[in-house]
């Protein structure tokens, strides 16, 4: 009986050591898990930290853009402005010179310079709303 108690005990012992060896192991292969999801982790931190920079260096850039782009359109209808401005001023000079009474060449020459006003009003317009075509693509930005 001794012996099979014997017996019974050393089973019971080898278990309980092969039991707490595979925990052991267990444990050990969690540690690095754990281990290696924490410089993973790190490593993830890092990145995202890295692009949320880009993403901020970036968008300063766009805004940049979008500042240098609005302020070449502000500059391009300043220009158109005046440049129409000189242009009602040149029609009014020459309206008033063909109220005057001129020789008959005079007045075909008024004709032609008329027509070349008219080309520029097309332009002015035709630029106008390119303008505002540009204005609207950077509203959506």
């Amino acid at each position: 009986m001794m012996d099979s108690e014997y017996d019974r005990d050393k089973t019971i012992a080898g278990f309980t050591r092969e039991e707490i060896d595979r925990l052991e192991k267990e444990r050990l292969a969690l540690d690095q898990d754990l281990e290696n999801l924490n410089r993973l982790k790190s490593k993830l931190s890092e990145k995202k930290a890295n692009l949320n920079s880009r993403i901020i260096a970036l968008e300063e850039e766009t805004e940049l853009v979008k500042s240098k782009e609005l302020y070449e359109i502000i500059d391009e209808i300043s220009n158109l402005e005046a440049r129409q401005a000189q242009l009602a001023e040149r029609e009014k000079e020459m309206l008033d010179e063909r109220e005057a009474p001129e020789k008959i060449e005079g007045i075909t020459r008024l004709d032609a310079e008329s027509g070349v006003l008219e080309s520029i009003e097309e332009s002015i317009e035709l630029r106008r709303k390119q303008i505002d075509i540009l204005r609207s693509e950077i509203a959506e930005d």
